[in-house]
């Protein structure tokens, strides 16, 4: 029987390709001009923001217009 590929399974496949590596790139660059990911590095000094964290709040803000 073959394993179920769920929706994290298939993510992890998108994100090996190199469209997938490609769109995250451009979504990680969106992300670092962003004023929450601004915010977030003068909140957190001397800590590392996780760009990638920040990705799907990126996408959603994009589809609301």
């Amino acid at each position: 029987m073959l394993p179920k590929i769920g929706p994290q399974d298939s993510f992890s496949f998108v994100m090996r390709s190199d469209a997938g590596r490609a769109w995250r790139a451009a979504r990680r660059e969106e992300v670092r001009q962003s004023g929450e990911y601004r915010l977030l590095r003068s909140a957190l000094p001397g800590d590392r923001v996780e760009a990638d964290r920040l990705i799907g709040l990126v996408v959603w803000r994009a589809e609301q217009g």
